[in-house]
């Protein structure tokens, strides 16, 4: 197989540290560029560590993340409201078979593929059902880190009106665009200052560790669709949808059992004891 070959300046090394952010809340208004960024940040995931990652994508909007939909790093892409749903508590399915997993490993932190729930305006996810998905949301949040889950969440600006404080506090990086009033900018960051920065291109970036204003890349739509085009056309089994599609939960009585990962409703009753993830043509125990 050809090796994808990024473009220069691409693997942007501020697109790389806010990959290695627990959870990352990119706020703002609309037309303010946090489509670009979310481009940004999995373009340059799938050309730094193709093997590596895995993403489930929640577009409420049902644009914005569909052109992902059908790569084999996809595990679940949902646009409808109760697959939506059903998409959020498969995460946490998934997040609970992990921590089995480090269970009889005796491992503190798991060792595999990293899983990035992808979610295109939060706001709009909310409104489908508030309370079970603000329910799901912070369970995800919540108990994902050792798991190597992270969450990356758009949300409309004033943040105060969308995403309830508990949810929010998880959120302990934040990329805050270009605001309309000060106020808003503390809804987001908690003082003032985006409503200063110029449209689109700047953004205040907070983690853990610093606050800062950054220059947003503007990562090209088309670079995107070439990286999308590489993989879709690649040969091979990183593009059979077995591995992408498809787990197989090991049961107490060590009978195997496929599920397939695009009818979830039915888990919940389930609960699978394990999981074994397939993935271009590697088993990673998950």
């Amino acid at each position: 197989m050809v090796r994808y070959m990024p473009p220069v300046g691409a693997g942007n090394s501020l697109f790389e540290d806010m990959l290695k952010q627990n959870h990352l809340l990119i706020a703002g208004p609309t037309g303010c560029g946090k489509s670009n960024l979310i481009n940004g940040i999995m373009t340059t995931a799938l050309y730094q560590a193709p093997y590596s990652v895995l993403f489930i994508l929640i577009d409420p909007k049902k644009v914005e993340l569909m052109s992902y939909k059908n790569l084999p790093h996809i595990i679940r892409y949902e646009s409808e409201s109760t697959e939506m749903i059903d998409a959020l508590k498969f995460a946490t399915y998934y997040i609970d078979s992990r921590y089995k997993t480090m269970q009889s490993l005796a491992m503190r932190e798991y060792s595999g593929t990293d899983v990035y729930v992808v979610i295109d305006n939060v706001s709009d996810l909310i409104f489908v059902n508030r309370n079970k998905v603000l329910t799901l949301l912070q369970q995800i949040c919540q108990s994902s880190r050792g798991a190597k889950f992270h969450v990356i969440a758009s949300a409309q600006s004033p943040l105060a009106k969308v995403l309830p404080s508990e949810i929010r506090v998880n959120f302990t990086s934040v990329v805050a665009f270009k605001t309309r009033t000060a106020q808003e900018s503390r809804s987001i960051i908690g003082r003032s200052g985006c409503e200063k920065l110029i449209p689109y291109r700047q953004a205040i970036y907070t983690t853990p560790e610093s606050s800062k204003i950054v220059n947003i890349p503007l990562f090209d739509e088309s670079e995107s669709q070439r990286l999308i085009n590489h993989w879709m056309s690649s040969s091979g089994t990183i593009n059979e949808k077995e591995h992408s599609n498809t787990l197989v939960r090991d049961d107490k009585d060590q009978n195997i059992e496929t599920i397939d990962m695009n009818d979830t409703a039915d888990m919940k009753d389930k609960k699978p004891h394990s999981f074994i993830s397939k993935l271009f043509g590697l088993f990673i125990h998950s």
